[in-house]
């Protein structure tokens, strides 16, 4: 059984090719309330489906018709969804800093759909500010270098993986003559 990763927010397609011209449609779903159809109609080759937040398993049917032939044909696939993360990486107090050396915090608490068994990890472009942590929240060394783009990837144990990025930057201290 194949098995996708969502998170309620990101639609998954279906397509069904190889039929003829005219052909028409039927699709079904476990739960006909997921249906949303691109564009709005039963009736097509395409079909859009968001699927809710938590894990469970669905089955898509269509039923399709050969526009030529009327010869009729069904394929039905059984998906099993698991909840995808989402990763919201911020940095506090603020992602502006005025001096360097200064150390951040680093929080990915906003972040959601994280399971028991989930690899949290944060990263970053500068290799000076490396960080290796295991945490949602983390406190950085000192940053000396920027712009820094730190990113935080989140894998669930059920293999599905997010990752999103914050930018650091600096503004220069006003010069007091």
């Amino acid at each position: 059984q194949p098995s996708l990763c969502v998170n309620g927010v990101d639609s998954t397609r279906f397509f069904v090719s190889g039929e003829g011209l005219g052909s028409t449609y039927n699709w079904f779903v476990t739960d006909s309330t997921l249906l949303t159809f691109s564009p709005v109609s039963r009736n097509t080759d395409t079909l859009k489906i968001i699927f809710p937040a938590g894990a469970a398993t669905y089955s898509v049917n269509v039923v399709v018709t050969d526009g030529v032939t009327g010869c009729i044909d069904t394929v039905t696939l059984n998906y099993v969804i698991n909840d995808a993360p989402i990763s919201v990486p911020a940095i506090t107090p603020n992602d502006t800093i005025c001096t360097i050396p200064q150390a951040i915090v680093l929080n990915g608490s906003g972040s959601t759909y994280i399971v028991a068994g989930a690899t949290i990890l944060w990263s970053n472009t500068n290799v000076a500010n490396v960080i290796d942590s295991n945490g949602v929240i983390i406190t950085t060394r000192n940053v000396t270098s920027y712009p820094d783009v730190f990113t935080l990837t989140i894998t669930n144990a059920n293999g599905c993986s997010d990752f999103a990025t914050v930018t650091l930057r600096r503004n220069n201290k006003p010069a007091v003559t």
